[in-house]
């Protein structure tokens, strides 16, 4: 197959729907595949459909070189880590060959009803990666595993819709990113909101400056105190010396739980909007 591709120099749109060999990954050095990727300068769209962990994709993968403007699109059925990770090629393997990925800026993910799951990365003003799956079985480890599939530098703006008890994968993920600017949360429960604090031992996202919360299950005295820790100079702030950022935006949408009396005091500090 990688020949093939090789003779479509112009080829524009891939799309790799179940595939499977018959061999094993550690056979495949007898069957000649190329030392140095294919090289797909018009690549504009690679679309991947797998039903269950296969190493033949990722094997595929991680032997085209595609534009910087490429789309991995990848749509898996009852979907788990494992067959993520057997899908996209870990960052060793694709690095360069994916360049796209690493210029990934917004990363939004999206737990809709019934277990469906969707991921879509955006890098200069551009999707370039989508993951989509109907039931995802292991969602508490989707960001950590993100983050070392490909790391993304250049994250500036997170959006997690229904992010639910699922705080330390979150955290670890923010720790890996921290030059993120912007977060929006739906769903997030008290304990979600909690890693926003700033403690002498602990600054998550350095860099926040904006903040939306959406149907969020947070009380009001709990959301003032956790984001006035933000705040500098501010009565419970603990910011690092070398820190310089502080929270200036927030949004609130539909936070049943959050008083008048809470975004006055607020106001002080930073913008508040509420929808």
């Amino acid at each position: 197959m990688l020949r093939v591709l090789e003779a479509c120099p112009l080829l524009e749109v891939l799309h790799l729907d179940s595939v499977h060999f018959t061999f094993l990954s550690d056979e495949a050095e007898g069957f000649g595949l190329p030392e140095t990727a294919v090289m797909l300068s018009c690549l504009r769209r690679v679309r991947v459909k797998q039903g269950s962990p296969q190493w033949a994709v990722r094997s595929i993968l991680s032997h085209i070189m595609a534009a910087r403007h490429c789309c991995l699109e990848i749509i898996v059925g009852s979907a788990s880590l494992k067959v993520l990770t057997d899908v996209v090629p870990s960052w060793l393997d694709a690095k360069g060959k994916f360049p796209g990925l690493s210029l990934i800026s917004h990363l939004d993910i999206r737990l809709l009803g019934g277990g469906e799951l969707s991921i879509k990365g955006i890098g200069s003003g551009a999707d370039v990666f989508k993951f989509d799956t109907t039931t995802f079985l292991d969602y508490p480890q989707i960001l950590p595993v993100l983050g070392r599939i490909f790391p993304m530098p250049l994250l500036e703006r997170l959006t997690v819709i229904n992010c639910r008890d699922h705080a330390e994968a979150f955290a670890e993920f923010l720790d890996r990113h921290r030059t993120i600017q912007a977060i929006s949360l739906s769903g997030a429960e008290p304990k979600m909101m909690e890693i926003f604090r700033v403690t002498p031992t602990r600054h998550l996202c350095p860099s926040l400056r904006e903040l939306v919360i959406e149907q969020c299950n947070v009380s009001a005295a709990h959301l003032v105190d956790v984001l006035k820790s933000r705040i500098r100079p501010g009565p419970t702030s603990v910011f690092p010396e070398d820190s310089t950022t502080s929270l200036r935006h927030l949004k609130i949408i539909r936070c049943l739980h959050i008083t008048r009396a809470a975004v006055a005091e607020l106001e002080e500090h930073l913008v508040v909007e509420c929808a």
